[in-house]
Formats: structure tokens, sequence, C-alpha cells
């Protein structure tokens, strides 16, 4: 189990430094709408005029979502 993000929301910045991933991968999970098989699976977030939002919430559902390692 991980540990909750310490933010309620967090820039793209942020939230890709906390889940380990590029920012371009978590764009990439953002602008995707069906869960089909290829990482990264889709990714809630919210859109601002300061660009894209992520709440706590769905970060850490999504970083529990992947496949555990072998």
């Amino acid at each position: 189990m991980t540990s909750s993000p310490p933010w309620g929301s967090a820039d793209l910045n942020t939230a890709a430094a906390w889940l380990g991933f590029s920012t371009q991968t978590i764009r990439r999970a953002i602008r995707k709408t069906v869960d089909d098989g290829v990482f990264p699976p889709p990714l809630s977030a919210k859109r601002t005029p300061g660009g894209y939002r992520i709440l706590a919430g769905p970060a850490q559902a999504w970083l529990e979502s992947l496949p555990d390692a072998p």
C-alpha cells in the first residue's frame, strides 16, 4: 500500500514527481479516455486555466491500479 499524497490537488509536475513517472507519461494518462490495456491507464484530472490539476484520491487509485512488480 502506498502512502497518501501530501496534497489535496497538485499540478502536473508535483503529481508526476509523487507518482514517480515523467510529466509526459502522466499527460498521456490524463488524455486517455478508455483503458485499452496499453500503459499508461487513464488518470482523472481537472483542467484549469493554469493547466491540469490532479486530485490526491484519483492519483493514489491510479498508482495502486498498476500491476505489482514480480
